[in-house]
């Protein structure tokens, strides 16, 4: 009787210390590539790790991510020198980028790392160092390879607050092997269509209600904006998108798309290929016609409740009380006397 009543007492103590236990880290990885231990990676991939949890922005960056060659060149081999990640990018709010921005070398081992540095957007730490060793092809590519476009960032960032009536931007190299590459702004795959350019009000993180974008003519002069809520600049890669405005002035209404409210969440997508599948069909392609490696790109952001345009008055009235005398009056005022600072 007397060891039924200390399991009775034992427990919930050991259910809880059990919980306690499985929310003080997370992972594994839920997807990306390369896989561990892969070979024949092409020297241009797209080097990533989902994970099925929000992360913290913050956190996600080369100190806490890591792209490093071994030494000697084997599996067995140790990473070093310096982090071939150029930077490190949070894709929405689950996916993290290693963007290296010259080829890796062929025939060459890595590790790709994924340190406990790392948090979700709570706080929790990955749970231990998330480490994928492959190898590279010793195919270097060669001028029929086409390299598929790379989102770079935006602005915002993932978890970010801008002013309602700030543009939002997407910078995107486009690649390809030519310098004329560029991204298609007409069509099917263009980053000038709706379908493939989206904007959602946000509901616990999940797109909700209808595209706020809409595209009914097509222009990107800023001295003469069309009704499109996108414009595409190829000189500095980057895609403005301007809800219920012209784009890329971003001051005119726009025929079509409604414009963001302050005080609320937003989802941007930029889609990609069809079911996320290297090479797939659909979503936004260069115009050597290679979509985005990977599948959507996706941005939760919020605005603030004021619009640029409304201005917080610098002057205000301050009670300076008789506590505060008699060095909290200024020289030549009453303690207890309103003035205005």
């Amino acid at each position: 009787m007397k060891k039924y009543k200390f399991i009775q007492a034992v427990l919930p103590c050991l259910i809880i210390f059990l919980l306690t236990v499985k929310v003080m880290a997370f992972g594994p990885a839920a997807g990306g590539g390369p896989n561990n231990g892969e070979t024949s990676v092409p020297v241009q991939a797209m080097i990533d790790r989902s994970f099925d949890t929000p992360l913290s922005a913050g956190t996600v960056n080369t100190t806490n991510v890591f792209l490093k060659a071994h030494t000697p060149n084997e599996q067995g081999g140790t990473p070093g020198g310096s982090n071939l990640c150029a930077q490190v990018l949070l894709s929405g709010t689950t996916r993290i980028l290693c963007e290296h921005t010259a080829d890796l070398t062929a025939n060459q081992w890595y590790t790709f790392r994924v340190t406990t540095g790392v948090q979700t957007s709570t706080g929790v730490a990955l749970g231990a160092n998330a480490s994928y060793v492959f190898r590279t092809s010793d195919f270097s590519g060669g001028s029929g390879f086409n390299p598929p476009p790379i989102i770079e960032g935006s602005s915002p960032r993932a978890g970010s607050t801008i002013p309602v009536n700030a543009p939002v931007r997407v910078y995107i190299d486009p690649q390809g092997n030519t310098v004329a590459t560029t991204m298609k702004t007409t069509g099917d795959n263009s980053v000038l269509s709706a379908t493939n350019i989206q904007l959602f009000a946000a509901v616990q993180g999940q797109p909700s209600g209808d595209n706020m974008l809409a595209c009914p003519s097509v222009g990107g002069n800023a001295a003469a904006p069309t009704d499109c809520n996108m414009a595409w600049d190829a000189t500095n890669k980057v895609l403005t998108v301007t809800p219920g405005k012209k784009a890329p002035a971003g001051t005119a209404a726009s025929a079509g798309g409604s414009a963001m409210t302050g005080g609320s969440s937003y989802i941007l997508i930029v889609k990609g290929p069809t079911a996320g599948a290297w090479m797939g069909q659909g979503g936004v392609q260069n115009t050597a016609d290679v979509p985005l490696m990977g599948g959507d790109y996706r941005v939760e952001f919020r605005t603030t409740i004021l619009q640029p345009s409304q201005e917080v008055p610098c002057a205000f009235t301050a009670r300076i009380t008789t506590q505060m005398a008699p060095t909290g009056a200024p020289p030549g005022r009453t303690a207890g006397t309103q003035m205005t600072l």
